[in-house]
């Protein structure tokens, strides 16, 4: 389930970025910066306990970082990983999957005019 819900919003993340990607180009340099920042707003390289506890609930609205907590719980802690964040993570991955796909459809037409 977890390798589905990376998956499923990778995939909705890909099809919308590369869609808008065509048309602005800048857009390829604005996210790799983006990427940078974002990287450092999952807990990665760090341990979740090591953020206060007011500020925990953060990482529950971004879906990347509640992958991260869960891989880390099935690879580090050898725990399952809590479910509730994960099914919510699925449902967030299918909205990306189905409005970027959709954005990717309605642009796709004007990619060679763009290039």
């Amino acid at each position: 389930m977890l390798i589905l819900a990376q998956f499923l919003f990778t995939m909705g993340l890909v099809y919308f970025l590369s869609a808008l990607n065509v048309r602005f180009r800048d857009i390829q340099h604005i996210l790799g910066n983006l990427i940078v920042l974002w990287f450092f707003l999952c807990p990665i390289i760090y341990p979740v306990t090591n953020v206060p506890a007011g500020w925990r609930f953060t990482f529950y609205l971004n879906p990347m970082a509640i992958l991260s907590i869960s891989y880390q719980d099935i690879f580090i802690y050898a725990r399952t990983p809590s479910l509730i964040p994960l099914f919510a993570v699925i449902l967030v991955g299918l909205g990306c999957t189905y409005i970027g796909f959709a954005q990717f459809e309605r642009l796709k037409e004007t990619f060679a005019e763009d290039i």
